[in-house]
């Protein structure tokens, strides 16, 4: 599941709001057999912290480039629910969510950037 949604505010600036789901994560077992758990939550936790970083400065190196103020924020969301009579306590669903807010210096009609750059960011960040 994705969706995307854009408002625009008095101050002509234009915010969207990007939300993927997260189906599946891959088991530790297939990322090396021989390492122990912890070490590989560690190194699991780096890589992850890093593919956020890089996709934060992706979109701030086109922002400068573009010479328009935009800004991006990306977040993970858990939600539990509690089940019964398996094995395990919660059922989990784990979301990517990404935030973006740009100045814009046209009309709502004509100005769908914002949209897209949102989505455009979604859209490498599933694709990563």
């Amino acid at each position: 599941m994705s969706k995307t949604s854009v408002g625009y505010l008095e101050n002509n600036e234009a915010v969207a709001l990007s939300v993927i789901e997260i189906t599946s994560i891959p088991n530790l077992s297939i990322i090396d057999n021989n390492a122990e758990e912890s070490e590989i939550v560690k190194d699991y936790k780096k890589d992850m912290g890093n593919l956020l970083a890089e996709i934060y400065q992706n979109y701030k190196v086109q922002s400068a480039m573009s010479g328009e103020d935009k800004d991006t924020a990306l977040e993970f969301l858990w939600i539990t629910e509690e089940v019964k009579n398996q094995p395990y306590k919660a059922k989990i669903k784990m979301y990517l969510l990404v935030r973006s807010i740009e100045k814009i210096f046209r009309r709502r009609s004509e100005n769908s950037r914002c949209y897209y750059a949102c989505l455009s960011v979604c859209i490498r960040t599933s694709e990563v």
